[in-house]
């Protein structure tokens, strides 16, 4: 999972999930809680049920706490599929998410290289760890 790869790389992963659906989100964190998992998963309010700009914003903010640590290290979970149709449905969000991201390294990080993982899921999940 991304988290499980986040955890190898670093000793402090995040993991967020962006809240457009409160009822989803609420079933999200029962989940985690029941899992008995170390880290947080971080809430992210969003407006309009947006869910770029808010992760943009979050990344930027994490970039610029401790800026000698370099960029974040962005984990994507991506839904594995047996159709390459149903690639398309159930990962749109994160080819959504990715331009963003790479759009956003593009204007803010003057010539600093972002590492964007895709990171095999057994299902469509919510979920995104970051790491710095």
């Amino acid at each position: 999972s991304a988290l499980e790869l986040a955890k190898q790389m670093c000793d402090d992963p995040v993991a967020v999930t962006i809240n457009t659906d409160q009822e989803q989100t609420d079933k999200l964190l029962a989940k985690w809680n029941a899992l008995n998992i170390p880290h947080p998963l971080q809430v992210i309010d969003s407006q309009y049920q947006s869910i770029v700009g808010p992760l943009l914003r979050q990344i930027h903010r994490m970039d610029n706490t401790e800026p000698e640590r370099g960029l974040t290290v962005i984990m994507i979970p991506k839904a594995q599929t047996c159709h390459w149709w149903q690639s398309i449905l159930h990962n749109q969000r994160t080819s959504i998410l990715r331009w963003g991201i790479t759009s956003m390294a593009r204007q803010q990080n003057k010539g600093k290289a972002r590492v964007i993982i895709d990171v095999p899921a057994g299902c469509s999940s919510p979920v995104s760890a970051s790491t710095k």
